[in-house]
């Protein structure tokens, strides 16, 4: 009766790995579905970022008319006038809770008896200057941060060189420094202490034969930039 032969038990067979071929193969076959997936994926993660910005815009604007209302309810405001304007530092002045890192500020503007909000918003990837004056801002509005720090350095003579070092006092002056035709005298306070913080004289003189401005806001400079 004849045995059988025992199989060799093979440990190099066991742990047989790919060949230099197939790895390869595996190797190009992911880097395809990287180069196809990964655009789509930085595109839907720009978008989610814009829309929180937009989605933060909203939440201004509800805390400073919110405040708004308050402070000229308790007297706190009193020097209620045509082209007013009454700002508040988003971070120090809304009593918002989470800021993270949105920074900026926000104005009840009384134009003529009509009353708009101002929003001038920025984070680390954008920056949306927008008054509800004009209806509602979309993902369009949004600007590149960094063009908007490079507007702001020019805008201050080099003196401020990013969004994020402006001070209430600093943002009225480049406004009010660039913004040379209003249609009246514009007053800017700060609304928490009622001090005023710039001041816009119209002169006929600033404006060119067809009534324009000669020299743009800071919201024109942003329209000017997109």
């Amino acid at each position: 009766m004849s045995k059988k032969k025992k199989k060799k038990f093979s440990l190099k067979k066991m742990f047989k790995g790919f060949t230099l071929v197939e790895l390869l193969a595996v190797i190009v076959i992911l880097a395809i579905i990287m180069i196809i997936a990964i655009p789509s994926v930085l595109d839907t993660m720009e978008t989610s970022r814009r829309k929180t910005t937009l989605e933060y815009y909203y939440k201004v604007v509800n805390a400073v008319e919110t405040q708004y209302v308050q402070d000229t309810s308790s007297g706190k405001i009193t020097n209620i006038g045509q082209y007013s304007n009454y700002l508040y530092s988003i971070k120090d002045d809304l009593g918002i809770g989470n800021t993270g890192n949105f920074f900026g500020f926000a104005g009840m503007r009384n134009s003529n008896g009509k009353i708009f909000t101002d929003v001038f918003l920025v984070n680390d990837n954008y920056a949306l200057v927008f008054s509800s004056e004009t209806g509602e801002p979309t993902l369009d509005n949004l600007v590149d941060v960094n063009n908007l720090n490079n507007l702001i350095s020019t805008m201050s003579g080099g003196v401020i060189p990013s969004a994020k070092d402006l001070t209430m006092d600093s943002f009225v002056k480049i406004i009010t420094d660039n913004t040379k035709c209003a249609s009246d005298n514009e007053y800017y306070y700060e609304a928490k202490t009622g001090r005023t913080i710039g001041h816009t004289v119209y002169k006929e003189e600033y404006h060119d034969a067809d009534g324009r401005c000669e020299e743009m806001s800071i919201y024109d400079y942003m329209e000017s930039i997109k």
